[in-house]
């Protein structure tokens, strides 16, 4: 069990409770919890959460403790692609190790590295039946794993008015021609939120998928503010949403929405904003 307390007092009054109705032993400061690493420094008041011996463990699995560290974890030059559908189905093992290796990546993804978001959520769309390719790139990811391992997130007691940055790439799956929509929100120094989607409906331009992601950026911020005020820690301003698109800002702008005679579900994106 781990507890949290604003305050020494308070921690010891919650241990004393415990202790009075449990058989409880103290641990002392939390060093790790489902599989990630805490460290915590008084000087400077700050977490850093890791999960370095979890990834040792995936590169032993995989038999790639030796291989060559890489600093991108997909090859830029490489455009993934669905197999063929005339092309012969992969051997069951094949899809058995594939699927392993996405699904020990993930739970790293979602804990402690948002680096790795992104391409678990392109990898994982060829499980069913990878191709040599998709596992080169796949043992490609764990090659980048090799190199940074201790790589994790550091949270700070400074700059506690949360602030997001989002993104989408445009129809870059050449099978779907679906777009990618990101976010990642910022807490006290390091990311508290992240996010690598698919998006549910083709869309015509870049701007209408940067709008999507950016929609869709906008509903987490609304949901951290919610929570962060039940934490009695309000942020102090607006939340600011980085977005490197200017038809999409200047779409935010009510006049712009109301510059069209009938609504449709893009415009009422807007009244999220």
């Amino acid at each position: 069990m781990t507890i949290l307390a604003s305050s020494n007092t308070l921690m010891s009054q919650v241990k004393s409770d415990l202790n009075s109705k449990f058989d409880t032993q103290d641990l002392g400061p939390v060093k790790q919890i489902l599989g990630m690493e805490i460290t915590q420094d008084k000087t400077t008041g700050s977490i850093t959460i890791t999960q370095t011996q979890y990834l040792k463990k995936i590169l032993e699995r995989f038999q790639m403790t030796e291989c060559h560290p890489v600093t991108t974890p997909l090859d830029p030059n490489v455009k993934l692609n669905k197999t063929s559908d005339n092309a012969e189905p992969a051997l069951p093992q094949l899809v058995h190790e594939y699927s392993a290796v996405i699904g020990s990546l993930n739970f790293a993804a979602i804990a402690t590295r948002p680096d790795l978001k992104y391409t678990v959520h392109e990898l994982s769309q060829f499980m069913s039946n990878p191709s040599p390719i998709h596992w080169t790139a796949a043992k490609r990811a764990l090659c980048y794993i090799k190199g940074i391992l201790n790589l994790g997130i550091t949270y700070l007691p400074l700059n506690l008015d949360p602030h997001s940055y989002s993104d989408a790439n445009w129809r870059t799956n050449l099978t779907d021609q679906r777009s990618v929509s990101g976010y990642t929100i910022m807490f006290g120094g390091g990311a508290i939120s992240w996010y690598s989607k698919k998006q549910p409906t083709v869309t015509l331009s870049i701007m209408e998928a940067e709008y999507k992601a950016l929609s869709n950026t906008t509903h987490e911020c609304l949901w951290i503010w919610e929570l962060l005020t039940e934490l009695r820690i309000p942020p102090n301003r607006s939340t600011l949403i980085n977005v490197n698109n200017q038809a999409a800002i200047k779409f935010t702008v009510p006049c712009s929405i109301k510059a069209y005679r009938y609504p449709s579900p893009l415009h009422l994106r807007a009244h999220c904003f």
